[in-house]
């Protein structure tokens, strides 16, 4: 079977650059994986495509919530312009999101495949020719719930390496929130 290529997540990494894989066939190009790095990078692969289903439901559900909000924004402020204002052209208010409006998920656990897909990934991220970036690190544990742990690792990022997406991570640290992320990594 071919090896991996597109290796979205691992950025300028020393992974070999392979063909490219189905998700449906990455359990058999891990199981086939003849040096470490290419298992990693399958597994790479499979961790995304495994957080898939969750992204799509991730997005409905926050498109139903903001179309809720919306709706009862454009109630509490309907068009109020006379009717020389609309002759004129006149915008009427926009939409701005609330800041106190509430930014909820939708329900999720974690598989058994996922679970043993990211602890493989650990083990495979502990080894000494590993390629993860702390970020990435963090992200596995505090998707296998292992909060402390990734609280740990992300005190580990210096500050000038912090961008939004170590913040958001933090964030839904503290929060004990183990839904995959909705930056990328």
């Amino acid at each position: 079977m071919n090896e991996l290529a597109n290796i979205g997540q691992v950025q300028e990494s020393d992974l070999p650059n392979t063909q490219r894989v189905d998700a449906a066939d990455l359990p058999k190009a891990i199981a086939q994986a003849r040096t470490s790095k290419i298992e990693l990078a399958a597994r790479m692969l499979y961790w995304q495509a495994l957080n898939q289903p969750y992204r799509e439901r991730y997005r409905a559900h926050r498109d139903a919530e903001e179309a809720a909000i919306k709706a009862a924004w454009d109630k509490a402020n309907p068009d109020t312009r006379t009717w020389w204002q609309r002759f004129r052209r006149l915008q009427p208010r926009q939409y701005v999101r609330p800041p106190n409006s509430p930014f909820t998920y939708p329900p999720y656990e974690l598989s058994k495949e996922q679970r043993e897909n990211l602890t493989a990934l650990l083990r495979l991220a502990e080894s000494d020719d590993s390629v993860l970036n702390n970020e990435t690190l963090v992200e596995l544990y505090r998707e296998l719930g292992e909060f402390e742990t990734a609280a740990e690792a992300l005190c580990r990022i210096l500050e000038k390496d912090r961008d939004v997406t170590t913040d958001l991570i933090g964030k839904l640290i503290n929060e004990k929130e183990c839904a995959p992320m909705r930056y990328r990594i």
